[in-house]
């Protein structure tokens, strides 16, 4: 994540328009404003097939799920980020531009992002409480990072799913998704 090049702190309503002029996006934080960095082509792939696959599942359950356009919002008015993938299924998350209540979360790793999607996102995600699931996506080989709530306090467990054979089963969601499924049609570059 890369800090604007004039350091002033913004207010929330200053963020908002700034958003509105302009065709980028940008992660909020306590008035200080992070331009969002382009993805390469695998990382856009993989966010689009899980889009994809857990559009097909939930929407017909009256669930929304949005792809790296939509704001999550982890403090009113102070904090703003957009992950790659994110699942909501409360009705009253209504908003026109971003979610307070999602049940997953997805980031696809970067190299400029992993270990703050690894270390602040998920010290602040934890904190949600609907939040069930987030996974943790490389998009250089096949490998899954699953944190899943396993109850209604801030523990999570964690597990990896390995290989395109690998299923993440979500039993909170009565969902499971194959790593077959998320990187499709994915050609990873060889180290």
């Amino acid at each position: 994540m890369e800090t604007l090049v004039e350091k002033k702190k913004y207010t929330y309503e200053e963020y908002l328009q700034l958003e509105k002029q302009t065709d980028a996006r940008y992660e909020f934080w306590n008035g200080e404003i992070f331009a969002m960095a382009g993805g390469t082509k695998n990382h856009n792939e993989i966010a689009g097939n899980i889009h994809f696959y857990l559009r097909d599942n939930f929407r017909p359950k009256g669930c929304r799920i949005f792809a790296e356009g939509v704001k999550l919002e982890l403090q009113k008015n102070q904090y703003y980020v957009y992950p790659d993938v994110l699942l909501t299924c409360d009705p009253t998350d209504n908003d026109e531009y971003f979610v307070t209540s999602p049940t997953l979360l997805v980031e696809v790793l970067s190299p400029g992002t992993e270990a703050y999607d690894r270390s602040v996102k998920l010290a602040q995600y934890r904190k949600i409480k609907s939040l069930r699931y987030y996974l943790l996506v490389s998009q250089s080989l096949p490998f899954v990072e699953i944190f899943a709530r396993t109850n209604e306090n801030e523990l999570f467990t964690y597990d990896v799913a390995e290989g395109m054979e690998a299923i993440i089963q979500m039993p909170a969601l009565n969902f499971a998704l194959s790593l077959g499924k998320i990187y499709e049609y994915i050609e990873f570059q060889s180290l």
